[in-house]
């Protein structure tokens, strides 16, 4: 969510407390009309481009199952405890929190495996998807009678996914974001910055707002729907002549004409059964074959780059998505290039913006993460491990036992809370971790 704060803040969400920089005064004066920030339009032709081309359709709606199944992965732990040196990931995991429940079952009619699966697919229709913190409070009525109001007093009880289209973001010079604006119908509703989380995409003109994956990609997903639209034609009416009979003679009797056209159609369209058949033409007549032309060959290679182009932008490996000439090894391949380079980062997004709420229900201290999104190489993994346990027994030998375990312990090698008594086990631990790993990934 674009503001100013830090984003590993988690005892408060006071937004008072957060400095802002000079400017931003400025930055919501300019970039709000009518005080409202957002656009139905985009979101519309955004969402018609995923109803219409299907390969819009497909890269959306595998990234969105692929982020959806990691649903289970999110995890707490205690920002104050040592952190993973190579991940940065607390080492402390907190089992039991307030905000677990709900995520858990985040309301009455969504599980867990949905909500993350709207979420994704918002934000890659429109750039921006927006969750509403629910604590039960009732809406309280305002001035104007199709506008009610609703604050954030409590903790958060379930959490709902709202459309990109149904919300605006309120600006204000002094709070940077007053309230974000749902609309349904002809009634708004004012929710607190509180009771909204926001993710968005970079976008490089707008401040309050996310980018779509469409604006790039605009023009291949137009063509696609296009293309589709040219091949419906041409098979809603019997596709194109795929020969044509010519006539040695110089004229030709018109019921010569009408008898071969009657003969050809009667004997040889109209019925899958009578495909495949042999022709027997009289005499002054044959048939010419029409191959593929240049253009049709033009309208293929085009139809594949289009393809490329859109799965590039949404960052979705074709084999992922694709069967033509993908085995086992592409198909993993494909599988690991897009949770590292496109899964992973999203979900780190969400679970960026989901900690400093945390704060909402109460509780210890957390910090969000989602752990293990990336399939591992379990026979790097196993390298990696022996080579720490032979660094380990290299440190005990030159430097003693007690320093040596402390500078294993600095540089990562062994767990910090393993006891100088242990190191040998720990070590032996780590061998036999090496001998019995298996490769996931060849």
């Amino acid at each position: 969510m674009l503001g100013f704060g830090i984003r590993g803040r988690t005892k408060s969400m006071d937004q008072k407390s957060v400095s802002k920089p000079a400017w931003s005064e400025g930055v919501a004066k300019s970039s709000s009309w009518d005080a409202d920030v957002g656009s139905v339009d985009s979101f519309e032709l955004e969402s018609e481009r995923y109803l219409r081309s299907d390969l819009v359709y497909i890269a959306i709606n595998r990234i969105a199952l692929m982020c959806a199944q990691q649903n289970r992965k999110l995890k707490l732990f205690n920002p104050q405890s040592p952190r993973n040196p190579k991940t940065g990931v607390p080492q402390e995991e907190i089992l039991e929190h307030p905000f677990l429940d709900v995520w858990h079952q985040p309301n009455a009619w969504d599980s867990t495996f949905e909500f993350l699966e709207g979420t994704a697919i918002n934000l890659l229709i429109s750039g921006n998807a927006y969750w509403h913190l629910d604590d039960g409070s009732e809406a309280l009525p305002t001035a104007n009678n199709r506008e009610q109001r609703v604050s954030l007093t409590g903790p958060p009880v379930a959490m709902w996914s709202v459309r990109p289209d149904r919300v605006k973001v309120v600006t204000d010079a002094k709070e940077y974001i007053r309230a974000y604006k749902i609309t349904v119908g002809d009634m708004s509703t004012l929710l607190d910055s509180k009771s909204i989380r926001h993710f968005k995409f970079y976008h490089p003109t707008q401040d309050f707002v996310g980018m779509s994956p469409m604006e790039p990609s605009n023009y291949a997903s137009a063509s696609d729907i296009q293309s589709q639209k040219s091949n419906f034609a041409l098979y809603r009416n019997a596709l194109r002549l795929s020969a044509v009979v010519e006539s040695d003679m110089e004229e030709v009797d018109q019921e010569q004409v009408d008898l071969m056209e009657k003969y050809i159609n009667e004997r040889f369209t109209g019925d899958p059964e009578k495909s495949h058949q042999v022709a027997f033409l009289w005499s002054q007549f044959k048939m010419k074959e029409l191959g593929m032309t240049m253009r049709d060959a033009e309208f293929v290679e085009s139809s594949k780059m289009n393809r490329m182009r859109i799965f590039g932008v949404f960052g979705v490996h074709p084999a992922v998505v694709l069967s033509e000439d993908i085995n086992l090894a592409n198909a993993l391949v494909g599988e690991y290039v897009t949770l590292k380079f496109t899964i992973a980062p999203m979900l780190q997004r969400i679970a960026d913006d989901i900690s400093p709420a945390l704060g909402l229900w109460g509780g210890p201290p957390a910090e969000a993460h989602f752990v293990d999104v990336v399939p591992q190489d379990q026979d790097l993994l196993s390298k990696v491990a022996f080579a720490n346990a032979q660094a380990v027994q290299a440190l005990v030998f030159s430097l003693g036992l007690e320093e040596g375990v402390a500078e294993a312990k600095r540089q990562g090698l062994v767990s910090q809370d393993v006891e100088i008594s242990e190191v040998q086990a720990e070590t032996e631990r780590l061998l036999r971790g090496a001998a019995n790993a298996q490769s996931t990934y060849p």
